[in-house]
């Protein structure tokens, strides 16, 4: 749940980023779970089975980005007796959210 900006707009080689830990009261590998990420002008917001788990100002998404799905040992090598392990995924669907006028637009024609 962490956000990046790998070159910035005002200076194009700086990395920014904004990291965010989250406790879940289940252990995540043992089923599978709906994440989601509402992204607007104003917030991006992460959900767990959707239930809000974080939220955070906008500050720099304000231009078209592309989806990347991984998962990642960051805090060093995972425990030898969890290997080896599977990154399983059903599916992924994203929307674009449309703005009322454009609705209004859409069901008229």
């Amino acid at each position: 749940m962490n956000v990046h900006v790998f070159n910035t707009p005002e200076d194009g080689r700086k990395h920014w980023y904004k990291q965010g830990k989250r406790a879940v009261p289940f252990r995540m590998a043992d089923d599978f779970h709906v994440y989601a990420l509402e992204w607007d002008e104003k917030m991006i917001k992460w959900y767990v089975d959707g239930e809000l788990v974080r939220k955070l100002k906008n500050t720099h998404w304000h231009q078209p980005l592309h989806m990347n799905i991984d998962s990642q040992t960051i805090f060093g090598l995972p425990n030898p007796e969890n290997l080896p392990a599977t990154f399983s995924i059903e599916y992924v669907r994203s929307w674009k959210k449309v703005d009322s006028d454009e609705q209004t637009d859409a069901t008229d024609k």
